[in-house]
């Protein structure tokens, strides 16, 4: 996106000023994303350094490379449909993209888009179906809800996802692995606000997710203030909380990777408060050490 120079000289002015008076964990690195993926959704790090992301629903379905500058260095356009894509997650052999949103609640079935890697080789994803086994009679209405989700992570040879949980607050986790159906297993405790994304860190056996707070709980002060109160939760294997960290931004972010050197790397979408960025936290040692 081509904004002009004083609003990114003010977005980054606001960003250190903020930065230098808070005891939440550092912006080590910041950057503007460009037009293309104003409503980015999920992120990928790749080995190479690089990021897969992509646009949510009402967008074309279409994987985005991108750097830690935020340019885009290759698009690979997928013959299949995108719903409502929300997240992304990856083993040492495949990825999956999760068409997983469904604030409506009118979504009996979500899927998982599965890729063999490489995924720029011509390839037809294959298509699994993800059947909620708590799916009420009759269905909700909108946003009155536990049905939506959008954070998949991978870890111990299962996808696991995290719903964005409209009506209980809880998050709820949900398993899944091959030729398996989707199963609950765990609701995380003390864990506040809708969960956007998740990663796995291997190295520290942590699950970090990210969202954003209820806004409907404070709507007039969300009205004028458009800040979403994002946040960065640790979570462990067993899914207790560990610490859950307010963020500096006050955007909607929508992803969190995390790379080979545990460097944790989120984005967030376009607001009318803030342009879509990139951006580096430190690493998970480092903000699990992080005073709150």
């Amino acid at each position: 996106m081509q904004l002009p120079y004083f609003y990114r000289f003010s977005c980054l002015l606001l960003l250190l000023l903020t930065s230098s008076c808070s005891q939440k964990p550092d912006i080590n690195q910041f950057v503007l994303l460009p037009d293309e993926i104003r409503e980015t959704s999920a992120l990928l790090c790749l080995d190479n350094g690089h990021f897969l992301t992509l646009n949510d629903s009402g967008n074309s379905s279409e994987l985005f490379e991108i750097d830690p500058q935020g340019r885009i260095l290759q698009r690979t356009s997928l013959a299949v449909s995108n719903t409502d894509w929300e997240a992304m997650t990856q083993s040492q052999h495949q990825i999956w993209i999760g068409d997983i949103g469904n604030n409506s609640g009118s979504r009996k079935q979500t899927w998982l888009w599965q890729l063999q890697k490489p995924w720029q080789q011509p390839q037809v994803p294959r298509q699994i179906m993800l059947q909620r086994p708590d799916y009420p009679t009759p269905p909700p209405a909108p946003y009155q809800h536990d049905l939506d989700a959008e954070a998949l992570a991978y870890a111990n040879d299962s996808v696991w996802l995290f719903s964005k949980s409209w009506l209980s607050g809880s998050t709820q986790v949900f398993q899944w692995a091959a030729g398996q159906p989707l199963r609950k297993t765990a609701a995380i405790a003390g864990l506040t606000g809708l969960v956007t994304d998740a990663a796995f860190s291997e190295a520290e056996q942590l699950f970090v997710l990210v969202g954003y707070a209820d806004m409907r709980k404070n709507p007039l002060q969300f009205m004028f203030s458009n800040n979403y109160q994002p946040f960065l939760a640790l979570v462990d294997t067993d899914f207790n909380l560990v610490k859950q960290i307010p963020l500096q931004s006050t955007g909607q972010v929508e992803a969190v990777c995390v790379d080979k050197q545990q460097q944790v790397w989120l984005t967030q979408e376009e607001s009318k408060a803030q342009p879509a960025q990139l951006w580096r936290l430190g690493t998970v040692q480092s903000l699990r050490a992080a005073s709150q």
